[in-house]
């Protein structure tokens, strides 16, 4: 008899941990689904942006382990000047807000100097 109550203690303790296992890899899912659509967005932003859209910029969007913790965005990539510089990070941070307000904005761009063009 011990034994059948033992075994049923362990079959209710294993499906206990697979039940909170299921429940992590879903909110983590959920998270990782939300980070790709905030990365969506802001690319799709920057490229209806006319200022915006021929520069090279890279948007990653990081999602942190912990349950609870912002999401993270990384803005990479050049552009020709400080305005143009903060015209991209009001872009990403309007883009960012609007899914959650917390998510943090990782400034990576680098203001270089274009090469003149010249007329052929």
């Amino acid at each position: 008899m011990a034994i059948v109550v033992l075994f049923a203690l362990l079959v209710l303790l294993l499906a206990l941990v697979v039940g909170v296992g299921i429940t992590l890899f879903d909110v983590t899912g959920h998270r990782e689904e939300k980070a790709d659509g905030l990365q969506a967005k802001i690319l799709d932003r920057l490229s209806h942006d006319p200022r915006l859209r021929r520069l090279r910029l890279l948007p990653v969007v990081h999602v942190s382990t912990a349950p609870g913790s912002p999401l993270r965005v990384e803005i990479l990539g050049p552009v020709p000047s400080g305005e143009l510089r903060e015209i991209t990070l009001d872009v990403v941070g309007d883009a960012a807000s609007k899914l959650d307000p917390r998510t943090e904005v990782d400034d990576r761009l680098e203001v270089v100097s274009l090469p003149a063009r010249h007329a052929a």
